[in-house]
């Protein structure tokens, strides 16, 4: 629902790791399950080990928050809003 796609915007949102997010989507696969896949473009700061870090506490949270999200899948993306050469005929960028 709405409510719970906000939630997980903003958590990823929230992140000192992601300075945008280019893609958000939750699919459920079952009457209690749902995959979360987000494509996102990392702050420049992070190390790969910090970087993966943070995906992990993404990862947390959003199981924290809807506790229906079985699993978490983050792209971690070059491109920009700016430089994505998708259009929002597939879905891009994220509102």
């Amino acid at each position: 629902n709405d409510a719970e796609m906000r939630r997980l915007h903003q958590i990823l949102a929230s992140s000192p790791a992601v300075e945008q997010i280019l893609l958000l989507r939750a699919v459920y696969v079952g009457p209690e399950d749902a995959i979360v896949s987000a494509k996102i473009h990392p702050a420049r700061d992070f190390t790969v080990p910090q970087l993966a870090g943070a995906m992990d506490e993404i990862d947390a949270a959003m199981r924290s928050a809807i506790p229906e999200v079985a699993d978490v899948y983050l792209d971690i993306s070059a491109y920009s809003l700016d430089t994505l050469p998708l259009d929002q005929d597939h879905g891009y960028p994220y509102p």
